[in-house]
């Protein structure tokens, strides 16, 4: 991975994580990507809330 440029420390050693769905959850957390901003060597996408609430 480090020859194809991946930080594997994370963004200088620190990553960033939403999760919205997996065992533990009652329900998946419906989310809508509004924007995804490419900074050059990083990248960041804006998520929002969506769907019914539950």
């Amino acid at each position: 991975m480090k020859e194809k440029g991946v930080d594997l420390c994370g963004e200088n050693g620190e990553y960033h994580t939403v999760v919205v769905d997996g065992p533990l959850f009652s329900f998946p957390i419906e989310t809508e990507v509004k924007e995804i901003i490419d900074f050059g060597k990083i990248s960041a996408i804006n998520l929002v809330l969506s769907g019914n609430g539950n």
